[in-house]
């Protein structure tokens, strides 16, 4: 499997609202979609389709609705961490948040490296990264 120009929503979000995350949280720790969307969008997205079987070949109109629901809470969110990003009076490599996948391996875009999360002014406190540079 190829993708290109994917986006680590958490990592974007980490970006933009440091000050939401656990103290002392490493920029490469993870925020999950609910999180995000919550935050983001006011989104309260429910997550009781996860752990069924998506195996069949038809799947339930729940199945359906919980899939539509995420890639929509997704662009939403994205749409808006985007803008606040584009806000930013300095500039945010987007290598910070997003990647291509080659195979089952995250690379940096356009190229074989591996990606790794990495924000040289990341920071958790007020007054500090992200937050200062708005």
């Amino acid at each position: 499997m190829n993708l290109s120009s994917c986006v680590e929503l958490g990592l974007a979000f980490k970006l933009v609202y440091p000050e939401t995350t656990r103290p002392r949280a490493f920029y490469s720790e993870l925020v999950g979609l609910v999180d995000v969307a919550e935050h983001v969008c006011g989104m309260k997205l429910d997550k009781s389709q996860r752990e069924t079987d998506w195996s069949k070949s038809v799947l339930s109109s729940e199945q359906l609705q919980y899939t539509a629901t995420d890639a929509y809470a997704s662009f939403e969110c994205y749409t808006r961490l985007q803008s606040e990003i584009n806000r930013c009076k300095y500039d945010i490599p987007s290598a910070w948040f997003t990647f291509d996948v080659v195979g089952n391996t995250r690379v940096q875009a356009g190229t074989s490296a591996k990606w790794k999360a990495d924000c040289n002014w990341w920071s958790s406190e007020p007054g500090v990264g992200f937050i200062a540079r708005r």
